[in-house]
Formats: C-alpha cells, structure tokens, sequence
C-alpha cells in the first residue's frame, strides 16, 4: 500500500477501521445484508459503503475473512495498522520472543476465561485467533507457531475440522509463564544428561537474577525460556 495513492476519504477510513479495531479488543468489521454496524465506529465519521470497502481492500488496506454468502467480514491490514500509528511489536520478528509472547498472551487469555478454548480461524491466506481476552494482534499467530510450542509440551491443539483449530496452554505452559526459572530448573531435575542439567540450571540462575546478557538475547522472559528450551 501506497499511502500516496490514497484520497483524503480513503485515509479517514483507514484511521477509523484501525481505531475501531484496536478499541473493541479486534473485533471484524461485518458487511452484509444488514446496515454496517461497529460497537466502536468512530461517531464523527461516515460508514463506509461496499464500494468504498472494494477500494480499501484492493489497496491492501483491508484484508478478507470468511463469512456467509453474500456478507463480508473484514480487518484492517498490517500495513494500514502502520500508516494510522498503531504500533506493532518488534518483538515478533525474534524467533524465541515471538514464541514467548505468543505463548504468555495464550496463558493471559486462557486463565482470563478458562472455560473457553482459543480459536485459529482461517481467512483468504492468513488466519485469526479468536478469544475474548487475546491481546496480540489475532492474525500474528501462523500455524508453525503453534506447532512449535505444541513441540516443547508448552500448548496443546485439537483440529475440529478443516476451518477451524482450538489450542489452550498446558499445565507445562502455564508453569513456564507463572515461572520460568523454577520450569527450567524442574526440567533440569527431569533430564539425565548432566551437561544438559547445566545449561538449564545456568538459564535458570540468569533468568531468577534478572541476567541482562540473557533478557538482551531473548527480549522477554518467556523468549528467554524458548531460548534455553531448544538449547541455543
């Protein structure tokens, strides 16, 4: 998207959906046989009509979901999220502090409402997770994420059908949060290998002292985690 592309209407619609979104906790925008409505739509600002919506999403502004016949569900994209200054989190782009963060915002959502599983909803070539109480971005999860924390024992996934994946945390996820030296340090109790027992017992003394070689490696205590996990 070329924000120089964009009309002066274009880019108050590009604000108004990305502040919609962020202050309804990333609720879509629905489009169908009903008249547009969003809980939090701006008051000052005109709906959008389909047109004006065709044009947002041909310009990478919106992207698609999945919905019943004849209605739309849409969100705003990554790049329109930048141009209105909502700020992504640069944590992502690291490997280990993408699966810390993911894995913390599973546990904040889970214990915020246990009775209700996460949902990875696919749309046109990506997906969402849908929870009340998620805080990432719903799209940031891909499904080698899951994968790869569902590899270290730290989520687990149930395949409903074709369109849709459930995962919650594990008992060894939810310990890994709650904390993480005291994790590293039970896993080092559970491990034969002596030089391996090391490593864990010394990722788990650097994380319990607050180690800011460790904290600057990873980013963030659970990214730190993730690190000594998969022994790097």
């Amino acid at each position: 998207m070329e924000p120089s592309k964009l009309s002066a209407r274009e880019r108050e619609l590009v604000e108004a959906f990305v502040a919609a979104w962020e202050a309804s906790s990333h609720t879509p925008f629905a489009f169908g046989h009903t008249p547009f409505e969003h809980p939090s739509w701006p008051a000052g600002v005109r709906v959008p009509g389909r047109q004006e919506v065709r044009r947002l999403l041909a310009l990478d502004c919106l992207e698609l979901g999945r919905s019943a016949p004849g209605a739309w569900r849409v969100f705003p994209s990554a790049a329109a999220r930048e141009l209105a200054g909502a700020a992504e989190n640069e944590a992502l782009a690291d490997p280990d502090r993408r699966l810390g963060l993911i894995l913390e915002a599973t546990v904040t959502a889970f214990e915020a409402d246990p009775a209700e599983a996460l949902q990875f909803l696919p749309v046109w070539g990506s997906a969402l997770v849908r929870h009340p109480h998620w805080q990432l971005q719903p799209e940031v999860v891909k499904p080698h994420d899951l994968q790869q924390l569902a590899d270290l024992g730290l989520v687990a996934t149930d395949s409903g059908d074709d369109t849709l994946v459930m995962f919650w945390p594990t008992v060894h996820g939810r310990a890994a949060v709650g904390d993480a030296p005291g994790y590293l340090e039970r896993v080092a109790r559970e491990t034969d290998d002596e030089e391996e027992q090391s490593r864990l017992r010394r990722a788990a003394k650097h994380l319990r002292v607050g180690d800011v070689a460790v904290g600057a490696a990873a980013g963030t205590v659970s990214g730190a985690l993730i690190r000594a996990l998969v022994g790097l």
